[in-house]
């Protein structure tokens, strides 16, 4: 996987309210066809889990559980 672009979030955001996220998995910014599964991280929260990507796009209600100022939310 070259790399992950995740959709603008709106800001802001309510810790336990979820918010739509979409996943973009791109090679020198053409979406790619791979299938997989993406870990999150938001720290200070705890993980909002994975997301499953098809055909390079995954879709995921994203809920944080921790309220904080510039979260940064990451795929690997």
């Amino acid at each position: 996987m070259a790399n992950c672009s995740i959709s603008a979030i709106a800001s802001p955001q309510t810790a336990g309210v979820a918010f739509p996220v979409t996943f973009t998995v791109k090679d020198g910014g053409v979406t790619v066809g791979w299938n997989g599964t993406l870990m999150l991280d938001a720290p200070p929260s705890r993980s909002p889990g994975q997301v499953q990507v098809v055909n390079g796009v995954g879709t995921k209600q994203v809920v944080l559980d921790t309220p904080g100022a510039n979260v940064v939310l990451s795929a690997s």
